[in-house]
């Protein structure tokens, strides 16, 4: 049934016709989940406004608003309905603003039934059409927003080496039509304050609250942007823009878009928010810019001048027990994962994951050496609730299971 959860409402001012449509239209046919009327446009806007509306069969000349009024407000209130006019005089004038407002279909009165219900056919097809092709299009957006999330990711930790070759290479690989030979100005955005009565679990949420309102913010002519979770609740904004424009006054329009994010992000989800703004520069510089801000970052945040990387370890090595995840270390030492995952990939030639999985595993192993504690017990003195995931990893470090590793030590 080709009307199959459309509804439709119809508008006359005559009772007659409206009944006449009813019993004329055979609406199993159809198979429209809602078919309702109204008088005049009066109760045809309280309807809409009230009820979801996909088509409209309206005549055209009412008293106190016509057809084409209530199309025109329908317009101007943002509602995605089509329009089918009924009307008895075969003006061109009405035909004209019909079309010109959005009207599908132009019927004259008295009705042709037949040609009534293909009308109605045709125009829910251009429905389910039309709106197959907003999701189509709303579906490729989002994965090309979440391929070039993970590009700039890719490119800060490293995965992607900073040269046109390698972006170039990494670009025809998985098939991202993104330009990279423009100029970029990476903001980085931190959380500084929540609001004391927001519970951890829903900092994501205020986080993704603040990247829609830096989406509107951040509307410039001729300067692109994408807004990009960067770990945790780390915001990073990358504007780019062609070569030759004034990088002066893109810098400046960023700097004055990062203030009015700061305000709004204290007036609307009372938090409090620090704004980073890097140097316009080509690509292959963007990722020292990125990891410059987050270092600003740092140093204003910072309460010792312990090195970072030597603080992780730290972490690590008293919390060995606890069921720690990335974001976890980051935020006891005011970073974000991302900018960590670079520091210390550089410094210590593994990732931060890998390094705490290593440790984790040479305590255990350390244990089954050394006590006589059963493998469930050891698996959650290292942080492990699940002994199938405790069981899993050790056998990839170590090349054994537990309980093989336990009986080739006591044999030596």
């Amino acid at each position: 049934m080709v009307a199959a959860s459309l509804n439709l409402l119809i508008v006359d001012d005559e009772e007659n016709m409206i009944k006449t449509i009813l019993n004329g239209i055979d609406w199993g046919e159809l198979g429209f989940a809602a078919v309702s009327y109204a008088y005049d446009t009066i109760q045809a806007k309280e309807w809409i406004a009230n009820n979801p509306v996909d088509l409209l069969l309206s005549d055209i000349e009412m008293p106190g608003g016509t057809g084409l009024d209530l199309l025109e407000w329908i317009n101007a209130n943002g509602y995605d309905i089509r329009c089918i006019f009924m009307t008895c005089h075969a003006d061109f004038s009405y035909a004209q603003k019909a079309v010109k407002l959005g009207g599908v279909d132009y019927i004259l009165k008295p009705l042709d039934f037949s040609a009534l219900t293909e009308a109605f056919r045709q125009t829910c097809l251009q429905i389910h059409v039309s709106r197959k092709t907003k999701q189509t299009v709303t579906f490729w957006e989002e994965s090309r927003q979440d391929i070039i999330r993970q590009f700039w990711n890719d490119l800060f930790i490293g995965d992607i080496a900073p040269n046109m070759e390698s972006i170039t290479a990494y670009k025809q690989k998985k098939h991202i039509s993104y330009d990279t030979s423009k100029r970029f100005c990476p903001i980085f955005i931190k959380i500084q304050a929540m609001p004391e009565d927001v519970q951890r679990k829903d900092w994501n949420l205020l986080a993704y609250g603040l990247r829609n309102m830096a989406s509107e913010l951040f509307e410039t002519e001729h300067i692109r942007h994408e807004v990009m979770a960067f770990g945790g609740t780390d915001t990073l904004i990358m504007l780019s823009f062609e070569i030759g424009m004034d990088e002066a006054a893109v810098e400046a329009r960023a700097r004055e878009c990062s203030n009015q994010l700061i305000d709004a992000a204290l007036r609307h989800i009372h938090i409090q928010i620090c704004a980073y703004v890097g140097k316009p520069s080509g690509i292959c510089d963007v990722p020292d810019q990125i990891a410059l801000l987050q270092l600003e970052d740092y140093e204003k945040a910072k309460t010792t001048k312990e090195n970072p990387v030597d603080q992780v370890m730290k972490y690590i090595d008293t919390h060995i027990a606890d069921d720690f995840t990335m974001e976890d270390i980051a935020e006891s030492i005011h970073l974000s994962v991302n900018y960590l995952n670079r520091a210390f990939k550089q410094k210590a030639g593994i990732s931060l994951g890998q390094y705490a999985i290593k440790k984790k595993m040479e305590r255990a192993a350390w244990l089954l050496r050394n006590t006589d504690l059963p493998v469930g017990d050891i698996a959650e003195q290292v942080g492990y609730s699940n002994y199938s995931s405790f069981y899993r990893i050790f056998g990839r470090v170590t090349g054994m299971s537990p309980q093989k590793y336990k009986s080739e030590s006591t044999k030596r």
